[in-house]
């Protein structure tokens, strides 16, 4: 069945007596990922972005649009609730549980970035390089910059959110590649600059 409404970045919705304020703040899980919110209740939707006491699920939950994505974590800190609706975590989340993993994305980015400057992948296509197997030095430059990120992030975050030592590499792949090409961060090793 077809809507029969439609809006582009705010609607509010009042049904039975009851109202949510929907909000679209552009791409992020999804391309039509929206914030619900039941001001009535302090209560806010967005699935896909914060899994209450999680880390995101693989890739950074298949994030269509990782910038917006990251920046959806400090609009969710932006609306007044009490009680979070993450989607697919199994339990409803608090604002200790959304802080705890804004922390993670943002100590995820910083990790991220500062391997992209700094870690070199000329040891790498100097040892594939003269066979010609450029994917192979890609493929283990990439996984060997994605496993030094996640190590900082399990080690900091065991205890703190579930699923860090399942994920945290996926994500910082994700991530690293984010910078790379939505924001042109390229490491500094290949001699290209934004």
């Amino acid at each position: 069945m077809l809507p029969t409404t439609t809006f582009r970045r705010r609607h509010t919705l009042k049904v039975g007596g009851e109202r949510l304020e929907l909000a679209y703040h552009g791409p992020n899980h999804t391309a039509d990922n929206i914030f619900v919110y039941a001001p009535d209740y302090q209560v806010l939707l967005l699935v896909d972005v914060m899994a209450p006491g999680w880390v995101p699920f693989r890739n950074l939950s298949q994030a269509q649009e990782v910038p917006n994505w990251v920046r959806a974590h400090d609009r969710i800190m932006g609306y007044r609730w009490t009680t979070f609706v993450g989607g697919h975590a199994g339990r409803l989340g608090s604002r200790a549980d959304a802080e705890a993993q804004r922390d993670y994305v943002e100590d995820l980015v910083s990790q991220a970035k500062a391997t992209n400057e700094s870690f070199d992948p000329a040891p790498y296509f100097q040892k594939y390089g003269p066979s010609g197997n450029g994917y192979a030095a890609l493929r283990h430059y990439q996984d060997d910059a994605a496993r030094e990120v996640a190590e900082s992030l399990i080690s900091k975050y065991t205890g703190r959110l579930a699923g860090v030592d399942v994920f945290a590499d996926t994500h910082a792949f994700s991530m690293i590649q984010s910078l790379r090409i939505d924001n042109g961060l390229l490491p500094g090793a290949f001699g290209i600059r934004p």
